[in-house]
């Protein structure tokens, strides 16, 4: 059955240099050479690699408001800066009481968050756009499109990510032509990774056009996608996902017949969407909050850590078979393929649902799970 929803981080010369600049530097202690970064909302766990060899490690975070606080956290200790528009602080980490690494968070200008905003290639006035997609083997929604006058390319919408990803091996065939020009976190379900990106490129759909879009690359391997079509390219509309007709339809306001579809509270937190579901286990009623995403091509994927707060551990699920996944981070989750009896989600029922348990994940998501799009 098919159900739509409205969707949605020295050498003593060097040390000995910054002091006679800054003779009271703030020092922030660690044994670890890899400590957690939170840049206003955004936390990264182990997010901030130490290097004593640099001159100057630098963090430059971007401001969308007067102010915002960063914070570094290590395994003994912890420091936390307020900063605003074109400010520069250092301050030093130290580890093991002798290695001393310079780092240095610098900001600009204020500049307001830029939403990904796109305009026609023909004038049209129309409170609605279509753009086809098809369902593909992988259960995953993939629609055609072109990046800076490239050929057309297999791209998926996913729900379960805020930004536009082309896979690595296009831009490196000169398949699509970027230019190379930042680096971003990011943060998949098997961990945090540091990815290139490139600014001000061309996106085009059917007779949509986004100008000036930032595009990461993900070195995804062995995927049948060319690239991700995040939910941020729709910000401020209106989602409708349409399994029936092959649709994505893009609505500017409720103005359409929705009375068929059925409402579920959802909570957006950081950049991601959640649904509340509920599974039943040997008799008992458990319930949660899961990440929404169309990209992931499970039915329901749980976290470990959701077992570990509801005193659940794997024998307590029916096994199908030992199994491994990755996320777009790349790295290789031990993980099971289980059977559970039965999921709600608001009114409707799925019953003999395989689900995936998630094995530990160093920097992985800290929420219950996933629902992913082979259920939808």
């Amino acid at each position: 059955m098919k159900n739509n929803f409205l969707s949605l981080l020295v050498c003593f010369t060097v040390i000995s240099c910054t002091f006679n600049k800054q003779p009271h530097l703030p020092v922030l202690h660690t044994t670890s050479l890899e400590i957690d970064l939170e840049d206003g909302l955004n936390f990264y766990e182990n997010g901030w690699t130490i290097d004593p060899e640099l001159e100057v490690d630098i963090w430059e975070p971007e401001l969308y408001s007067k102010n915002k606080t960063i914070s570094f956290y290590s395994d003994i200790d912890e420091i936390k800066f307020n900063v605003t528009e074109n400010e520069q602080i250092d301050f030093l980490i130290v580890v093991n009481k002798k290695d001393s690494a310079h780092t240095r968070i610098k900001t600009g200008k204020i500049s307001p968050k830029q939403k990904k905003k796109y305009v026609y290639t023909k004038l049209k006035k129309t409170t609605k756009d279509t753009i086809p997609f098809r369902l593909g083997e992988d259960n995953r929604i993939h629609f055609k499109a072109t990046v800076n006058s490239s050929r057309e390319l297999d791209f998926l919408f996913d729900t379960g990510a805020n930004a536009l990803v082309a896979r690595e091996d296009i831009v490196q065939d000169s398949i699509v032509s970027l230019k190379v020009d930042g680096s971003s976190m990011n943060q998949g379900s098997d961990g945090v990774k540091e990815i290139k990106s490139s600014a001000n490129n061309l996106f085009e759909t059917r007779n949509l056009r986004w100008r000036n879009a930032k595009i990461l690359i993900i070195p995804y391997e062995k995927r049948k996608f060319e690239g991700v079509a995040g939910w941020s390219l729709f910000e401020d509309n209106i989602v409708e996902i349409n399994y029936s007709t092959n649709e994505l339809i893009i609505h500017k306001a409720f103005d359409f017949d929705y009375s068929f579809y059925s409402k579920h509270k959802m909570r957006h937190t950081g950049d991601v969407h959640y649904v509340q579901l509920e599974f039943t286990i040997a008799g008992k009623v458990y319930s949660g909050w899961f990440e929404y995403d169309t990209g992931a091509t499970k039915s329901l994927i749980i976290n470990q850590s959701f077992l570990e707060e509801n005193n659940l551990t794997n024998s307590d699920f029916e096994l199908i078979k030992n199994n491994t996944m990755s996320g777009s981070s790349g790295i290789t989750i031990a993980s099971q393929l289980v059977l559970i009896p039965q999921i709600k989600i608001g009114k409707h029922k799925f019953h003999q649902v395989p689900s995936t348990l998630l094995g530990n994940v160093e920097n992985g998501i800290d929420h219950d799970g996933i629902l992913g799009n082979n259920l939808m």
